[in-house]
């Protein structure tokens, strides 16, 4: 797996959407795992981006002040590529953020849950093979404001940290798990003891040697 890149986006005023708009120059082949925030307890409707890639909902969690979803795609096309949530209701405290990943096979598990106490976590997994990729993220009560360290089970890198002051604060952070078995996502957190909702989701990886072949099915590509 490789990490190409990330990025976010915040949004505090009501409104049904949030968008990132074009801050990612996307490769063809390669995979997208986003993740969107709002509020209150509402759903996500639909993600789309300009590139018209396939997005499937892996894992959602209502916590005490947000609801937290997360998917991805494989990308038939590559490009600049502007990535829309639209939610159930007119919502506040949009959050989304997206990762860009090479050499990912398939997803393979996803859970979520939510808790006041630093770390908080995901819940735990159990993975199929070793060196699978573990995504989390973590979205803050909209009331709070939290400084994020990475959970040390894994060796968690943290990639975005973004939000406002008093308003719900969220990372992600990602990994390559060394041994197949139980895992989990988590962040510490400094700023009190609000809410958090973390998820996870794990991905198997390309093989040495395997070559991804573009498509339109969304998918993920399997060997």
């Amino acid at each position: 797996m490789a990490y190409v890149q990330s990025a976010n986006a915040s949004n505090d005023a009501t409104a049904t959407t949030i968008t990132l708009a074009a801050s990612l120059t996307v490769t063809s082949g390669n995979t997208i795992v986003m993740s969107s925030s709002c509020g209150v307890a509402q759903t996500v409707s639909t993600v789309a981006d300009t590139l018209g890639s396939t997005y499937t909902s892996r894992v959602t969690h209502a916590g005490v002040n947000t609801f937290a979803d997360l998917r991805d795609a494989t990308l038939a096309s590559g490009g600049t590529n502007n990535v829309t949530v639209t939610f159930s209701a007119t919502v506040q405290f949009r959050r989304l953020v997206v990762h860009e990943y090479s050499n990912v096979n398939a997803f393979d598990v996803a859970a979520g849950a939510n808790g006041t106490a630093s770390p908080c976590t995901s819940g735990n997994i159990t993975t199929a093979q070793a060196g699978e990729l573990i995504f989390s993220v973590v979205y803050g009560d909209q009331t709070q404001t939290a400084t994020y360290t990475a959970e040390t089970n894994e060796s968690f890198t943290i990639r975005e940290q973004f939000g406002g002051g008093l308003v719900t604060q969220a990372a992600s952070e990602d990994a390559v798990q060394v041994a197949a078995g139980s895992t989990h996502g988590g962040f510490s957190f400094t700023g009190g003891a609000n809410s958090q909702n973390c998820l996870v989701a794990a991905y198997k990886l390309l093989a040495a040697g395997a070559v991804v072949q573009p498509s339109t099915d969304n998918a993920v590509y399997r060997m």
